[in-house]
């Protein structure tokens, strides 16, 4: 969560918010659950509200 919140500058509490999301892509191996670079560039695209 700590990467993940740096990644996107946001609170490490807000990283934690993203990765138990449902529709967030995480991969779990073992305890941990993992980011996939492109998956997360996905989601971003996805999630992102732009405006013309």
């Amino acid at each position: 969560a700590k990467q993940l919140a740096e990644a996107l500058q946001i609170s490490k509490a807000g990283g934690y918010n993203l990765l138990s999301s449902p529709d967030f892509p995480t991969l779990r191996i073992g305890g941990r659950k993992l980011v996939m670079k492109n998956e997360l560039v996905e989601w971003l695209k996805s999630h992102t509200n732009r405006t013309p």
